[in-house]
């Protein structure tokens, strides 16, 4: 059996040999099975950077073209997959700040700035939405979020949710469940929450408050909720998106044929309403 050392000289690099070791949990290793196994892992020392000058016309050429309005991470993957160039991400770094001084600040103040989102407290405003990622299967969510605690108050699958009066309903349920009312329901301007909104400006009538009942806007502009529905989509809604349209292009599944598409609802309606609460 050879000695460590010999193992090191052979492989060029300690690394190699603890990385197999810890693989394949064993003590020992001749020689030649250390390689053998270097081969298959496709294990290989770290190479020298390209020549620098063809980094640097590589560089130029994307700031002269598509990668303008790039940042560097992306420029350095660029070079390493278009160009087949080895190249750290600092030198292709330096090269950009020295080429294009300024571009660094440029990039900075066209960076989108972080909206500051600020509430009275709970109750104070009620965040309403509808989800419509599985909409083309048959399935619509709606949901609504309380601002300062990021409570969800309620979260529901149905056929629809451009219905006024179902809306409604999950609104007027939760009332009665929570026993209050919101002071402000932020909603957007479809007509699914026309009566939700003229119910919770009749329940806020009396009130000698200076807040607004309901506040009217685009939809991406409801910033808790769509901050959740990110959420939502990550943990739940991707795996069934990706799950139907598999059925679908592998023929399984074919949306334009009723039996096809009330099955499906019939199989995953109430899956999906008890996975998302």
């Amino acid at each position: 059996m050879p000695h460590i050392s010999l193992c090191y000289e052979n492989l060029g690099s300690p690394k190699y040999f603890f990385l197999l070791m810890i693989n394949l949990k064993i003590s020992f290793l001749s020689v030649r099975l250390i390689q053998h196994h270097v081969q298959v892992l496709k294990l290989h020392s770290r190479k020298e950077e390209s020549c620098i000058d063809a980094i640097i016309n590589a560089v130029m050429a994307e700031l002269g073209g598509i990668s303008r309005n790039l940042g560097v991470g992306q420029i350095w993957r660029r070079l390493r997959r278009e160009h087949g160039l080895l190249v750290k991400r600092e030198t292709v770094r330096d090269i950009v700040n020295i080429i294009e001084p300024d571009r660094r600040i440029e990039m900075r103040q066209r960076r989108l700035q972080r909206r500051c989102y600020t509430v009275g407290g709970p109750n104070h405003m009620w965040h309403v939405d509808g989800n419509d990622k599985l909409k083309p299967f048959g399935f619509c969510i709606s949901a609504a979020i309380d601002g300062w605690s990021r409570y969800i108050l309620w979260i529901d699958v149905d056929v629809t949710n451009k219905d006024p009066a179902l809306i409604c309903n999950y609104f007027l349920g939760t009332v009665e469940e929570l026993g209050l009312v919101p002071r402000t329901v932020r909603i957007d301007k479809g007509t699914e929450n026309v009566v939700l909104a003229d119910v919770q400006t009749l329940f806020r009538q009396d009130h000698d408050d200076s807040s607004v009942p309901v506040m009217i806007g685009s939809s991406n502009h409801n910033q808790r909720i769509e901050r959740w529905w990110g959420y939502c989509r990550n943990s739940v809604l991707q795996y069934y998106m990706d799950l139907f349209k598999d059925l679908e292009y592998s023929g399984i599944l074919q949306m334009n044929n009723n039996l096809h598409t009330e099955c499906l609802k019939f199989c995953f309606m109430n899956v999906l309403r008890k996975e998302i609460k």
